[in-house]
């Protein structure tokens, strides 16, 4: 704003006395048509006054003393007259600088709210009028911007309430004194716009995990008790707030629910195995059990519930038929030694009530745990157990195919010889890349269990040593034999 504005660098309203005043150049009239013609008619109307004021002296007197006291009457009059006049319009002035410095004021007041520069006017040649129409003009432009921003600055400010109220997080202050300048708002909009991302992310892994949260509530047809698993479950998706609290209890039910499911699965199917055996032992009707597995399907807990009533009453049957079931269980420990590759002898040797003739349920119990030993034996060395089996096979095809003792093999086979010969060459490849697997799987049990493995009670070493010096042996006495009827 210029200095032009400032009273202080204007004439003062009224002065002491009339002599007080300062001599103005008439060329100031110029600026202004009617103050002009008001001049000249004031000139003719002071013209015409005084001479009649004059003329009635006249006719009253021709004393000087007297003429002069009438004149300084007129004079006086005159000068207070005009004091008055321009005390008036001087007031008034006075008047409008007040109001113009507390719109001024008030403009900068705004500005430094709105963190803006004031705006620069030169308003030299211009009247108080001029002046004031140009400043009220500025302050109303100056008000509406505030009024926008502030307005803006009221939404951004419920927008973030209810964006930090929704993530349960603490909101930033947003000042009122001064307003946020233009970059301030950018920022905060950038800022709120990553937090609605952020909500919108986690309402969107919310409605992910709820969907699988019901499929396993479903599928357990689980009865929520806590009063967050009921809002998960029951309440719309739009009423769960997503706060990092809310949001680790989410995951942390999903991954308790998905653990209870995986457990409850797992000891169902346990169930359901156990319970096939404990039918099968006690001979339960077919048609039973078909019932029995019809009315409970799924993985519900309800089900395994089903199935631990079921198992008990098995169970207590079982009581009753000791003396069967562990003969029942004698025969399957005897079948899984051999699955094992164990010699009776080496079995018994570890379970020396094998072949008792004590009947009860300790005894029955000894032998459920060696028959879980056993099986559980078998899946820990499945795959040595199950390549034995596979090198025997091999080996027994291949003694077979070098069956040399057979004198008339050459006669009448024609393409048969051909089909042996591709047979014995796939298994000149495949049974040392079976004895190789073997020789490091067992080397691998021998470094964890500190002895080695065996088959039927001997080492897989000496097994596949025997193999091959029995087939060397059982060779030469062939050609050998061959050689004596030639």
């Amino acid at each position: 704003m210029s200095a032009s504005s400032s009273p202080s660098s204007l004439p003062e309203s009224h002065s002491q006395s009339f002599e007080d005043l300062p001599i103005l150049n008439e060329d100031i009239l110029s600026r202004n048509k009617l103050l002009e013609d008001a001049y000249k008619m004031l000139q003719e109307r002071l013209k015409k006054g005084y001479l009649n004021y004059a003329q009635i002296i006249l006719d009253v007197t021709d004393d000087n003393r007297e003429i002069g006291k009438y004149l300084k009457i007129f004079e006086h009059t005159c000068d207070d007259t005009f004091m008055d006049l321009i005390k008036d319009i001087g007031d008034l002035r006075a008047k409008c600088f007040t109001q113009f410095e507390k719109s001024l004021k008030k403009l900068e007041e705004i500005c430094k709210s709105l963190q803006m520069q004031i705006p620069s006017v030169v308003m030299n040649q211009l009247c108080m009028r001029q002046k004031y129409l140009q400043l009220e003009k500025q302050l109303e432009d100056y008000e509406q911007i505030y009024k926008s921003r502030l307005e803006e600055i009221n939404t951004l400010r419920e927008m973030q309430l209810e964006l930090c109220k929704s993530l349960g997080m603490e909101p930033k202050i947003v000042k009122e004194s001064p307003l946020p300048s233009a970059e301030e708002i950018v920022e905060l909009k950038v800022y709120l716009e990553a937090l609605e991302n952020e909500r919108f992310t986690r309402r969107e892994k919310f409605v992910q995990s709820k969907e699988t949260i019901l499929k396993i509530v479903g599928e357990l047809n689980y009865k929520p008790s806590l009063k967050f698993e009921q809002q998960i479950i029951s309440g719309g998706d739009f009423d769960f707030c997503v706060t990092d609290k809310n949001m680790k209890k989410l995951e942390q039910l999903h991954e308790q629910l998905a653990v209870q499911l995986k457990r409850v699965k797992e000891e169902i199917a346990e169930s359901w195995t156990k319970l096939k055996q404990l039918w099968d032992m006690l001979d339960i009707e077919l048609l039973e059990q078909q019932k029995f597995r019809e009315a409970h399907q799924g993985n519900s807990v309800d089900v395994l519930e089903a199935l631990r009533v079921e198992i008990g009453r098995c169970n207590e049957l079982k009581k009753t038929n000791i003396e069967k079931f562990i003969t029942l269980l004698r025969q399957q420990i005897r079948e899984m030694w051999q699955k094992c590759h164990v010699t009776e002898e080496e079995g018994t040797a570890q379970f020396r009530v094998f072949d008792t003739d004590h009947y009860s349920e300790t005894v029955l119990d000894l032998f459920e745990r060696e028959l879980n030993k056993w099986k559980a034996y078998f899946e820990e060395n499945k795959e040595i157990i199950q390549l034995l089996n596979r090198h025997g096979k091999l080996w027994t095809k291949w003694t077979g195919l070098h069956d040399h003792a057979d004198a008339g093999r050459l006669k009448n086979r024609g393409g048969q010889l051909l089909k042996e010969e591709k047979e014995r060459k796939q298994l000149e490849k495949t049974i040392p890349k079976v004895e190789d697997q073997l020789q490091r799987l067992c080397v691998k049990y021998e470094e964890i269990h500190q002895k080695p493995f065996k088959t039927f009670g001997q080492t897989v070493a000496d097994y596949l040593k025997n193999a091959h010096q029995d087939f060397e042996d059982a060779s030469y006495n062939i050609i050998k034999n061959n050689d004596l009827f030639h």
